[in-house]
């Protein structure tokens, strides 16, 4: 019998069983206490304890109240959080995620609870806040926009300051409560690759990343800026199995490969190897800036129960106990309060994101591009944001917000953005 340690180390590992489907008969799985689980494969006997087992009776709610909120926390406080649901092809990660564009409403994932949750939180605060979201797929190991399904596919790039590794031209939308960033979701929901196989009627072909960025405004001169990602990882699959063909075989290639590599750096954390292999996959790169010991990260590991998936389920429970039995993970120096520079910066990115996600909503619609050709020229000139002094940036900010109120259609707006556009030109000549 194989018996694994639960302790306080970095990762918070839990485990969700789905309820057996009826067509299966035999259980493989045995969960003998909220720590302890017993599985038993190829007739062998394995028992694992964890931080924490959910059975079939436990409400999407519950699940979020005893993983996600603790860590909300942390992140309202400026540490970055990460949120992992690993495992089979048709165990329910997608639905604890809440990624199911067309049942999230009727129970809710731990997404919408935590959307809800920091919403709730900051409408009561003063100070001054904001959350903005970027949400991205990555299929057959290229990357592309959630929330610009028109564009092209995105590159990773790092950054030679700070090693922080991003997605360039990856869009990030400000939004201002719980139902406008909901139907953000829902949208982009709508072009992540699904598809039908011998295993999962409806199965995800992508990994999927939803993030939300926390700005805090602490000082005059000062903002604390966290990050919360939300990781929906494809399902592993044998091909034999799955009985997958053509375009699906090739995905589950992709899915398998990248999920291994995501194995590796996990083994080599484990090892505390002084070489982190990250680069072996696309997904490892991008979730290289959630394993460090500047975040605090949840895996959610499901399960089926039925003997006929007890060697899946035996590797995925292998996999959490791994993650759960890292001891230390790479250490980040980086601070997450920004001062006027850097967060001047930081919105330039953003105001350059508001304008290309309206350009994209107009043409999606088939409205006139009344002010596209002002938008771009407008984004060129942001460029030369840094050049100039602070005043005129934030004339600049101002004209950007009333470019776009003129861009929607909203007249009230159009003397006003005219003047600004006039005195914009003035100060960039000075």
């Amino acid at each position: 019998m194989q018996q694994t340690n639960s302790q306080e180390y970095p990762i918070l590992v839990t485990i969700r069983v789905r309820p057996q489907a009826e067509t299966q008969k035999k259980n493989s799985i045995k969960i003998l206490d909220e720590k302890n689980i017993v599985i038993q494969n190829n007739d062998q006997t394995h028992q694992f304890k964890f931080s924490k087992i959910f059975k079939q009776s436990n409400s999407q709610l519950e699940i979020f109240q005893s993983i996600c909120q603790p860590i909300l926390f942390h992140a309202i406080q400026g540490q970055n959080a990460s949120f992992l649901v690993y495992g089979q092809t048709g165990t329910g990660k997608t639905h604890t995620m809440g990624f199911h564009s067309n049942n999230y409403l009727q129970e809710p994932g731990i997404i919408q609870h935590s959307i809800k949750f920091l919403f709730d939180y900051f409408q009561k605060q003063k100070q001054v806040w904001e959350i903005n979201l970027s949400f991205m797929q990555i299929y057959i190991e290229e990357i592309f926009d959630l929330l610009n399904p028109d564009g092209q596919k995105l590159q990773i790039r790092e950054d030679t300051e700070s090693n922080e590794v991003y997605v360039q031209n990856l869009i990030t939308v400000p939004v201002k409560n719980q139902e406008q960033a909901l139907k953000l979701i829902e949208a982009g929901l709508q072009y992540r690759m699904q598809g039908s196989q011998n295993i999962n009627s409806l199965s995800s072909r992508s990994h999927t990343i939803l993030n939300i960025t926390i700005q805090q405004k602490i000082t005059y001169n000062e903002y604390l800026v966290s990050n919360i990602a939300f990781v929906d990882l494809a399902g592993s699959e044998r091909i034999k199995k799955s009985q997958s063909t053509g375009i699906r075989m090739e995905e589950a290639k992709k899915i398998n490969s990248s999920l291994s590599a995501l194995s590796s750096v996990i083994s080599q954390l484990y090892k505390q190897q002084s070489y982190i292999d990250y680069r072996s996959s696309k997904l490892t790169r991008i979730l290289q800036n959630c394993l460090n010991n500047q975040s605090k990260i949840a895996l959610i590991a499901t399960l089926e129960p039925s003997e006929e998936n007890s060697f899946e389920s035996y590797s995925t429970l292998l996999f959490a106990s791994r993650c759960q039995d890292i001891q230390q993970l790479p250490s980040q120096s980086l601070s997450n309060i920004y001062q006027i520079g850097n967060k001047q910066d930081m919105e330039i990115k953003e105001l350059k994101d508001k304008i290309l996600y309206y350009q994209i909503s107009e043409d999606k619609q088939n409205q006139k591009d009344n002010c596209k050709n002002e938008c771009i020229k407008i984004a060129k000139n942001l460029q030369f944001v840094n050049n100039i002094q602070i005043n005129k940036y934030y004339n600049l900010k101002f004209l950007l917000f009333n470019l776009i109120y003129y861009q929607i259609g909203i007249t009230k707006y159009r003397t006003t953005f005219k003047q600004n556009w006039q005195q914009q030109q003035f100060f960039l000549r000075i």
